[in-house]
Formats: C-alpha cells, sequence, structure tokens
C-alpha cells in the first residue's frame, strides 16, 4: 500500500490505479483498496477536468462511486466513504450539462431495490452529495472539513437554481454550517474564504460581511492568491478600482499561476479602456481555462477584428495567432454556458474566419435560435450569410426575408442570394431596393452598382452594364472592383482609349494589398492585348520589386513568363516563390503544374516528374496534374497552345 500511496501522491495515477486493481485481485471486498482506488479516480478525474476532457472526467467519476458503492455494501459506518461520494457527487455538478450524470446504485438513494442503479442528473446529485455529507458528518462529527464541503454543496446548489426562495433558504444553510467552521476553527482561512463567497450571493449582497470574511482570511494566512482575488473582486463591484488592483496585485504575487488575479487586472483595464485588456485575457487563457476569461479574450479578438481594415495584419491578431485561441475558449466557454448567444455569435464569426464551414453554420444557427428580440435581425443576417456559402440558397432566402428592420447587409444578402439561386429578376430588385433605400455612403453604392452592372451585362448588353459601371466609378470613393469591370470591358471589346484611362485612375490602388492580385492581372491582360510582352515583364516584376511578399503577383508573373515560353527557369522558381510565401489561399496543385510544365519546357524532365507528382498527391482529383504527370514521363512539352 505504501508504494501505491506513492503513485497516488506523484500524480501517476494510471500506475497507482494498476495497483490497486492487483492488490484487489487477492481480496475484491478489500475497502482500503476500495477507497484508495476511488480516491485515484477523483484525482484523475479533476486533471481531466483542468484539460478539458469533461467526458473523460466524468467516466473516471463513474469508476470511483463504482468502487465506492462496493465498499458501502461491505460496511457503511465509515465516514471516509460517505465524504467521498459527497465529493463525487459534487464534482460532476460542475461539468456540463451535456456530462451532468451518473449511475447510482438506489440504496445509496432514498428507498430502492439494492441490485439496481438509477440514472442521477444535476438536481438529484446535489440532493444526494448533501446527503452523503451529512451522513459522513453524523459518523465523524469532529471533522469539520466536511461541514466545510456541506457548506460548499450547498451555496453550489443555491447558484444553479432559479428559485428566488429555494436559493434563499440554500444560502442561509451553507452560511450556518460556515459559521460552524469558523466558530470551531477560526485561523483556517478557507473557511473564512467560503464564508465570503457565501454573502457575495446573498440577496442583497451583503457586502460588508463579505469584506470581513475575506479580510479574516487574509489575516489568517496573507499569502493565499485566492482570498486576495475574492477582495479585489468585491471591489471591483464597489466600484473601488484602486483597492481592487491592490488586491489582485498582491494576489498575483502570491501566486503568478493563479489565472483569477489576472481575469481581475484584464477587467480592470478593460473597464477603464485600456487595450492592455487584450493582452492580460491572453495571457490569462496561456495560464488556465476560466469561463471569464474565455469570453473577455473572445469579445477582445472579434473587437479588434471589427475595428480594423480586413486586409491590415495586426500583430496581437496575426503574430499571436488569436483566432485559434479564442476560437478555442470560446468553444471551452460555449460548452459550459450552452445558451449564451452572443458567445455562439462570436465563435461563428472566428470560426468563419478560420474558413470552417460547418461549424460556423452551426454556431450562427445556435446564435440565431438562442437570440432575444432585440439580437436577432443579427443574427438571421449572419445565419443567412452562411446558409448561402454553404449553397442552401432556399433557406438563406427565407432567413433574409424574415428580417424585421432591413438594412444594408440584409439586403445585399437578399439579392445575392436570390443570384445565386437564379433568380435573376428578383435579385435585380433587390440590388435596387438596397441602393435606394438601405445606405447613404457612396462607397456602398458605387459596390451595389457594380452588382447591378454584371447582372446588365448578362442579360442586356456591354452598354448598359457601362452606363452603370460608369455611375459606380464616378462616385467616391469609387469601388476598385468598378474599375476592375470597366477596364476588364474595355479589354473584352478592343475599346484601348476607355482600357488606357481605367488604368490610369486605377494608379491609385497599385499598391494597396487587396487590390494587387487584381491590378497585376489585368495590366498583364492589358499589355498582352498591346503584344507589348517585354513592357509587361518590365510592369509586372516592378510590382514585384514593391511588394516581394505578395504570393498573387509572383503567380501573375509565372503566367506571363510560361505564356511568353522564355526564360522558363525563371518561371519555375516564380512558381516554387508563390508556393513558399503562401500555402493558404493559393491553388497549390495548380502552381506545381505550373513548376512542373516549366522544368519540362527547359528539358528538365526528372525535376517536372517531382513536381507533378507532388501536385497529384495535394489533390489527385484534378485532372489537370495527372495530364501534367502523364506528358512528363513521356517528355512531351506541347501543353501551352
Amino acid at each position: 500500500m505504501g508504494n501505491i500511496c506513492r503513485f497516488q501522491i506523484l500524480g501517476q495515477y494510471p500506475e497507482a490505479i494498476e495497483d490497486f486493481e492487483e492488490l484487489l485481485l487477492d481480496n475484491g471486498l478489500y475497502i482500503p483498496a476500495l477507497k484508495g482506488l476511488a480516491e485515484t479516480y477523483i484525482r484523475q478525474a479533476t486533471e481531466c477536468y483542468k484539460t478539458q476532457r469533461f467526458g473523460t472526467s466524468r467516466d473516471h467519476i463513474q469508476s470511483a462511486v463504482n468502487n465506492l458503492t462496493l465498499a458501502m455494501k461491505q460496511d457503511g459506518t465509515y465516514s471516509c466513504l460517505w465524504k467521498l461520494l459527497g465529493d463525487s457527487c459534487t464534482f460532476v455538478t460542475k461539468l456540463s450539462e451535456k456530462y451532468c450524470c451518473l449511475f447510482m446504485a438506489n440504496f445509496l438513494l432514498e428507498g430502492g431495490d439494492q441490485d439496481e442503479n438509477q440514472l442521477c442528473e444535476k438536481e438529484q446529485l446535489f440532493v444526494s452529495a448533501t446527503r452523503f455529507y451529512c451522513k459522513a458528518i453524523n459518523l465523524t462529527e469532529t471533522n469539520i472539513l466536511i461541514w466545510h464541503d456541506l457548506a460548499t454543496c450547498y451555496m453550489t446548489h443555491a447558484l444553479n437554481t432559479t428559485e428566488s426562495e429555494k436559493k434563499k433558504l440554500l444560502l442561509s444553510y451553507a452560511m450556518s454550517a460556515c459559521q460552524h467552521c469558523t466558530s470551531i476553527n477560526p485561523m483556517n482561512w478557507q473557511h473564512w474564504n467560503l464564508m465570503g463567497n457565501i454573502a457575495m450571493h446573498q440577496e442583497p449582497p451583503n457586502l460588508s460581511l463579505a469584506q470581513h470574511a475575506f479580510i479574516k482570511a487574509l489575516i489568517a494566512d496573507h499569502n493565499y492568491a485566492v482570498a486576495w482575488a475574492n477582495l479585489g473582486t468585491l471591489y471591483f463591484i464597489m466600484d473601488d478600482i484602486k483597492l481592487a488592483n491592490k488586491a489582485f496585485a498582491q494576489g498575483q504575487r502570491s501566486d503568478p499561476s493563479h489565472v483569477q488575479s489576472w481575469i481581475g487586472q484584464a477587467l480592470i483595464a478593460e473597464s477603464l479602456g485600456h487595450e492592455e485588456a487584450m493582452d492580460l485575457f491572453r495571457h490569462c487563457t496561456q495560464i488556465a481555462h476560466h469561463q471569464q476569461s474565455s469570453i473577455g479574450y473572445g469579445h477582445w479578438v472579434c473587437q479588434t477584428l471589427l475595428d480594423s481594415d480586413p486586409h491590415e495584419v495586426i500583430y496581437a491578431i496575426h503574430n499571436m495567432h488569436a483566432i485559434p485561441v479564442a476560437c478555442d475558449a470560446l468553444t471551452y466557454y460555449t460548452e459550459n454556458n450552452p445558451q449564451d448567444s452572443c458567445a455562439w455569435n462570436m465563435l461563428g464569426i472566428l470560426k468563419e474566419r478560420m474558413q470552417l464551414k460547418q461549424g460556423t453554420l452551426d454556431a450562427f444557427k445556435k446564435a440565431y435560435q438562442l437570440s432575444s428580440q432585440q439580437t436577432r435581425d443579427k443574427a438571421r443576417v449572419n445565419y443567412g450569410r452562411m446558409l448561402y456559402k454553404v449553397e442552401d440558397y432556399a433557406r438563406a432566402i427565407s432567413m433574409f426575408r424574415e428580417v424585421e428592420e432591413a438594412n444594408f447587409k440584409s439586403g445585399v444578402g437578399l439579392a445575392l442570394a436570390y443570384f445565386k439561386d437564379k433568380q435573376y429578376e428578383e435579385s435585380y430588385n433587390a440590388y435596387e431596393q438596397a441602393l435606394h433605400w438601405l445606405t447613404e455612403e457612396q462607397r456602398n453604392q458605387s459596390e451595389l452598382l457594380v452588382a447591378l452592372a454584371s447582372m446588365a451585362y448578362m442579360f442586356q448588353d456591354a452598354n448598359a452594364a457601362k452606363t452603370l459601371l460608369f455611375q459606380s466609378i464616378n462616385l467616391k470613393p469609387p469601388s476598385p472592383w468598378g474599375l476592375y469591370a470597366t477596364l476588364s470591358l474595355a479589354l473584352l471589346h478592343d475599346d484601348k482609349k476607355l482600357a488606357k484611362l481605367v488604368l490610369s485612375e486605377l494608379d491609385f490602388f497599385k499598391d494597396r494589398q487587396e487590390c494587387l492580385p487584381h491590378y497585376s492581372r489585368l495590366l498583364l491582360y492589358f499589355y498582352i492585348k498591346e503584344e507589348q510582352y517585354e513592357r509587361a515583364v518590365k510592369e509586372i516584376s516592378k510590382i514585384v520589386h514593391r511588394h516581394p511578399y505578395n504570393a498573387s503577383v509572383w503567380l501573375t508573373l509565372t503566367l506571363l513568363l510560361l505564356r511568353m515560353k522564355v526564360r522558363l527557369e525563371a518561371a519555375a522558381k516564380c512558381a516554387q516563390t508563390v508556393i513558399a510565401l503562401e500555402r493558404k489561399n493559393v491553388d497549390v496543385p495548380k502552381v506545381l503544374t505550373l513548376v512542373s510544365m516549366s522544368h519540362l519546357m527547359i528539358g528538365k524532365r526528372k525535376q517536372a516528374i517531382i513536381a507533378a507528382q507532388k501536385a497529384v498527391h495535394c489533390n489527385p482529383s484534378i485532372s489537370d496534374s495527372w495530364t501534367v504527370l502523364k506528358a512528363a514521363q513521356r517528355g512531351e512539352c506541347n501543353l501551352l497552345c
């Protein structure tokens, strides 16, 4: 038993469980071994809970209860067994609704057949835990720590009930049990800390008693960060920022890894409007999982994304991997708070940024289902946007049409959903309504005119499209898409004068990161149309030198060199640079086929085969990759028209 206990103390739980089970092989009803095995399972469950493995945590508690039940059948006069049963029930009540249940023997509950089990959910678990602690106290009245556990159970039960009278009664029971603890052992800081927590949750909160209790806890032992953090929270609620800051700072000094102290400082920074709040919340998520830090960091990441330009590189977002970290934090939060519509909405926004379409759709659906009347329109717009992204156009149209107070986003979303569903007349009407009634910003109007022009080109003629595009580019600021469309139209219809005019207008956008892919490609087409290939190489190379980290410009240069069938080794190098710079937003198999074609055209057959094989491995369903691989194996190089 000595070696087993050492494994348990050192946190080597699998080894301890293995040794306890080996001990029980000789005597399966040996109570000390059953108790030790149950304790080990409870400790293992606690470790799993810290790492968000809730299902595994519940399974370990179930194993603990099974062993304790077997021990109780032999002898139910041991208070430690009743106490551990109470701990097991209380632990499971902390889990989310999905995992908050235990199978328990009927003889441990009120009456019932001894040989049958009953599924107990949260309310029944609280009642059972209270009963088990009371039974343990009856067997060992002098063990004041069980009184402390009973008081904690009453308080937790009160916080999980919606009935005001029942909550008041449970808190009074908790306070009575806690007062008994402090009267017997006034030098135990945990008793005073618990009393402060109970006083804080009374209705109305007894702030003076809470302050007295937290200070008494710190007098008993001033090095515990928990009491300092609770005192800081009290001062924060009382709007005494200075004292709250001092208390949280002392908690940080007492234990730098205590997450509540850092959360307190983050909340203070947030209340004062300091940007450091985001950094503090991020640090909290790195220390430990906590619901307040999870929702806080998720909020700050979403707010930062909302306030910044979509194409701006922000250090706190991109370099600190803020989006996936916040996504994980909010996933944890929604697991424990499944009724929070705002959290689901933020989780959907972050998953959309990560291009996780199904996860985004599920999150926005939950946000819509749980939304209040005030926020329902916003939830509808987000949910509708994802529905048309996953090509469920009929439901997207229905969702946008349910919006009670139409705005620019809902109007444009409805128009686009109609367009995707090939209801072109309804789409055109929706765009016109958005243009005339839902926005006064000229930038938005310019974008809408481009959409209308594209539909006019599809169903009328180029002149109708040109008229709308001219209206678009005459607004201030003009939409770059209007300029792209006008230039494309000029190139398609050989209108050189108009093409040159639009190119001069596009000079304003030529160094904007989000415009570079379109500007460089259209510039290439313009010079190809003019048969000025060397000039095209020169101009595209200038853009590459100005923006060497932009993969799309390198890709444009690659296509140009391949089309000219000169400097093919340079074309291969350019294509390889595209892959090195950007794998996330480029078609890697397509670029690898360009690398293979470049090598093949200069006679480097081995390198061509290797590049083509990589393209096939990236996506075996693309026929172009197989065609290039076949040509490389045969040594054919007549792939370009």
